[in-house]
């Protein structure tokens, strides 16, 4: 089911508590035997990480989803979410310092 509402904004506070809510709950796919009652909140939260724009809530229950992942064997696929989260993360710490340099000046004038 898609959440099909014309307004911008509420979509977007809806989306921010959803995400909010499923970081608070997916800490507990580190235990396996929990995967079976948590199978509903992983599968959302693979839809809603499906693009990350930067941001940094997505990125963190992404990571979580391929801690889930991990847990179950799948590491080619856990290592694809990371690898995905790692460049978009990059990405978004670079577009944040507006291509400026983030390492700090040295001393030397180099």
């Amino acid at each position: 089911m898609r959440l099909h509402d014309e307004d911008p904004k509420r979509q977007m506070t809806i989306h921010e508590a959803t995400v909010r809510a499923l970081t608070r709950v997916l800490p507990q796919v580190a235990d396996v035997r929990t995967h079976e009652g948590l199978a509903l909140e992983v599968s959302h939260a693979r839809a809603l990480v499906a693009e990350l724009d930067g941001h940094k809530s997505r990125a963190g229950l992404l990571g979580w989803v391929a801690r889930h992942d991990v847990e179950r064997g799948e590491y080619a696929l856990a290592e694809t979410e990371s690898r995905f989260n790692f460049r978009n993360t990059r990405l978004s710490s670079a577009s944040e310092t507006n291509g400026r340099c983030s390492r700090p000046a040295t001393s030397r004038g180099r």
